[in-house]
């Protein structure tokens, strides 16, 4: 949220598409109004490498550079 705050296009990806689609609308509610912010969903696991490059290709595509690229991933396990 802090780079779509600031004025950046964003593209937030996960391997769970609802979740990431669920998260693009709340930054796009937050910020394309007053900043008009594009904010993209794509679903991707970036445990691979392919993907990783087919996410920074659309990047590249939708919005012609890529400045700023952040991994942050979460792995939860559930007990049973």
């Amino acid at each position: 949220m802090l780079f779509a705050s600031e004025g950046a296009n964003v593209v937030l990806a996960d391997v769970n598409f609802p979740a990431v689609e669920k998260a693009v609308s709340l930054v796009a509610n937050e910020y394309s109004p007053q900043l008009g912010v594009q904010t993209l969903a794509v679903k991707a696991d970036v445990s691979k490498e392919e993907e990783v490059k087919a996410l920074v290709d659309f990047a590249l595509e939708k919005f012609g550079r890529l400045d700023v690229m952040v991994r942050q991933t979460l792995v939860t396990r559930l007990r049973r």
